[in-house]
């Protein structure tokens, strides 16, 4: 592309790198990390002509958090214990 002076790249990001949520801290800091690596590779390609695109989606409905809630699960120690089904109802949410 650079050779070629012509060219896009399309980066699928996730709008959660933007807006975090609560239990998805380390999943916000990657998807936050790309962004900024894409923003960087923008200004490193501009004067090739070849183009970034940050597309940064919304929630999507996949199987994640079914597959995900079967293994999750509490010290009984834990200070979370009282928030135990708000945290339940956030991993279920769609």
């Amino acid at each position: 592309m650079a050779a070629r002076r012509s060219g896009t790249i399309v980066n699928i990001g996730s709008v959660v790198g933007e807006i975090t949520t609560p239990w998805g801290g380390v999943y916000a800091a990657t998807k936050a990390a790309e962004q900024a690596i894409f923003d960087t590779l923008w200004m490193e390609c501009r004067p090739f002509n070849v183009s970034i695109m940050h597309v940064s989606s919304g929630g999507v409905i996949s199987n994640i958090a079914q597959n995900m809630i079967s293994r999750f699960s509490l010290l009984s120690d834990s200070l979370y214990i009282p928030c135990l089904n708000i945290t339940v109802e956030r991993i279920n949410r769609n």
